[in-house]
């Protein structure tokens, strides 16, 4: 059987990226095109190559990964993103999600998952381990009310000096506006994110990215 899928494989240390190859060149379906050290050079093989899958780690000198599926993303290159990664904490989640990463991988993952995983993805399906799935949920959840919630500028103005502490009255002396007009905007931005207080609504712009 002569390969179907082929595959560049992205991780900065060398001895893994040796591991990778072997174990999913074992296998008859797919081909290894090409291994790069850093993000720049990942992003140069994609290119050079249109592989079916880009196998790629977050954490890499250069470019980040994150920073390489966005630019794929960006291009429209149809190679699709498979994260395996130590990095699964929620932030880096939503960031590969958004990026239009379609797997996400522990690096603690065993050989068949990760050849199960790349042929899924290769298929236009999608693949995230059963150990990040909760956090992916949450994180494409997250995505989805950021996708839903619009505020304008100068409620966007309102939020960040409300995340920094500041009164309704230092706040409208910031802005040159009225108590009254802050008042408004901080009653809508309630409203918008469904909070009950400040608080709670700084805590849900910060989760929504809404702030940073």
């Amino acid at each position: 059987m002569n390969p179907t899928i082929s595959v560049v494989l992205a991780d900065d240390h060398a001895i893994l990226r040796q591991g990778l190859n072997f174990i999913v060149s074992q296998h008859p379906q797919i081909r290894v095109a090409g291994e790069a050290s850093d993000g720049l050079q990942a992003l140069q093989l994609v290119k050079q190559h249109a592989p079916d899958v880009l196998v790629c780690d977050i954490s890499m000198p250069s470019m980040s990964g994150i920073e390489v599926a966005r630019s794929l993303q960006q291009q429209a290159v149809a190679t699709r993103v498979l994260f395996l990664t130590m990095q699964d904490k929620e932030e880096y989640i939503i960031q590969a999600v958004e990026a239009g990463a379609v797997g996400f991988l522990p690096k603690e993952t065993v050989g068949e998952e990760l050849v199960k995983a790349i042929i899924e993805v290769a298929q236009g399906k999608e693949y995230f381990s059963p150990t990040v799935y909760n956090k992916v949920f949450k994180a494409l959840r997250q995505i989805n009310q950021k996708s839903e919630v619009r505020i304008t500028p100068r409620e966007k103005e309102v939020l960040s000096l409300l995340a920094e502490g500041l009164s309704t009255k230092l706040i409208a002396e910031k802005l040159f506006v009225s108590e009254y007009t802050v008042s408004n905007h901080r009653a809508n931005l309630l409203q918008k994110l469904s909070a009950h207080n400040t608080a709670e609504l700084v805590r849900k712009a910060l989760e929504m990215r809404l702030i940073a």
